[in-house]
């Protein structure tokens, strides 16, 4: 978990991705081979896409695309990442699927159990042996995140590795020093409590969206840097050790009322008010959120960041946990080599960086090494080992569900500060395994 002093992380990354990265098998639909699109004549194409967020539409709007490529007009819309999936095969099914479009990574294995998704493992290949030195320049977990089995069905140009960021100067003023261990945390947040905080100014040591309406994505990052792990099929394994602890540290929370109280309702503007407005001394988030809370507390004075804890005696374990939302391409698409183009457009360094540099990292090592980004965000040379060594949160055919049960378990957790944690653990341990059946 050291902050790494060189760019020597990524060399070695990049060595090790022309083995990491084998051929897969061919698209299920059979589209036409690389090189026989109608992409590269004057036939005229559209290709539909949605965004998930308006902050992923690239700056210049497709300008430049559709100047390099007067036959392909691209036409885009914003489809929130929460309704995508459910929307995109309401459409497939009615035959007005867009040709590409973003999702949260977890809803590939659904959408791919439906066979609505391409296979593009022939066109990344075309790209690696087109121009090898910019495919060189793409982390792995760029392809792994829209990975399904054998196929891959996307790339994602963007990750949320998420981190802790918390109040510096609360805890120079009471003497301590940053938290090794998720132990460390209660107890730094105890001391703040009895000696920093103003409970009538609604100061309380810990933020996190804890509200059954919102997705678990926090909740299952602190799971995985407690060492939590996941079956085959991609279910958390919350009756394990690791399980145990994190439904044990959110009951303290509200025991020790080192949270606030309205937490268990709380959706992430929530949490991310109440510490960029000095009212929490910790909060779980993703670099995209640092970008915003060092417009309101200086950084480096008045707060910091650091990789998340490990659970006590379980460093080895210690994983950063991250979701992502890929561009996953329409199994109905008449033109996948247009498509690609499309990507490859958006994926290109200067196109990237744009989106980059005032919303989500990229999976592009000379982006994230740029001097522009460094700049614009001071923080990211103490995250960058994590970053690097991301674990994607695995995905389940059956997420949806998956959601709601572990949106549940908080509330349990919270609302049940003094019941056996193995209890809690074993009952919804129980209801996630019957998914599989």
């Amino acid at each position: 978990m050291k902050t790494p002093k060189s760019s020597s992380l990524w060399i070695g990354l990049l060595l090790i991705l022309s083995l990491a990265l084998s051929a897969c098998a061919a698209p299920a639909s059979a589209p036409a081979a690389p090189g026989t699109s109608a992409a590269d004549s004057d036939q005229p194409i559209t290709i539909r896409m949605w965004f998930g967020r308006e902050d992923f539409v690239p700056g210049d709007k497709f300008e430049t695309f559709h100047a390099e490529n007067p036959n392909i007009r691209v036409e885009y819309d914003v489809i929130p990442l929460e309704q995508a999936h459910s929307d995109y095969l309401r459409n497939f099914a009615a035959r007005n699927a867009p040709d590409i479009f973003q999702i949260f990574h977890q809803f590939g294995p659904t959408l791919v159990a439906q066979n609505s998704l391409l296979d593009i493992t022939q066109y990344k290949d075309a790209w690696e042996a087109s121009n090898p030195e910019d495919y060189a320049d793409i982390i792995p977990v760029a392809w792994n995140i829209a990975t399904v089995g054998d196929g891959i069905y996307g790339i994602g140009i963007h990750v949320a590795p998420y981190f802790l960021g918390y109040r510096l100067d609360w805890l120079e003023q009471a003497g301590l020093s940053e938290a090794k261990t998720w132990d460390d945390v209660l107890e730094i947040s105890r001391v703040l409590r009895d000696t920093v905080l103003d409970k009538s100014a609604d100061q309380y040591a810990f933020a996190h969206p804890g509200g059954a309406h919102h997705p678990p994505f926090w909740w299952m990052s602190i799971f995985m840097s407690m060492g939590g792990q996941y079956s085959d099929t991609g279910l958390p394994q919350i009756d394990s050790d690791a399980g145990v602890a994190l439904i044990s540290f959110m009951q303290t929370l509200t025991r020790e009322e080192l949270h606030d109280p309205e937490a268990n309702t709380w959706a992430s503007g929530d949490m991310r008010g109440a510490f960029m407005s000095g009212r929490a001394a910790f909060f779980p988030e993703a670099i995209n959120i640092f970008a915003s809370t060092q417009k309101q507390l200086e950084y480096g004075t008045q707060w910091q960041v650091q990789l998340q804890p490990y659970r006590e005696g379980a460093e080895d374990d210690y994983r950063v946990n991250s979701y992502g939302w890929p561009y996953v391409v329409s199994a109905a698409t008449p033109h996948p080599e247009a498509v690609m183009k499309v990507l490859e457009y958006l994926f290109r360094p200067e196109i990237v960086s744009e989106v980059a540099l005032r919303y989500q990292p990229a999976t592009r090592v000379s982006v994230m090494t740029s001097d522009e980004y460094l700049a614009a965000h001071p923080y990211f040379p103490i995250l960058e080992e994590g970053f690097i060594n991301m674990s994607l949160v695995p995905g389940h055919v059956r997420n949806p569900e998956v959601s709601a049960i572990l949106n549940e378990l908080k509330q349990a957790a919270f609302t049940n500060p003094d019941r056996d944690p193995k209890e809690i653990a074993a009952e919804f341990q129980a209801r996630l395994n019957a998914l599989d059946e």
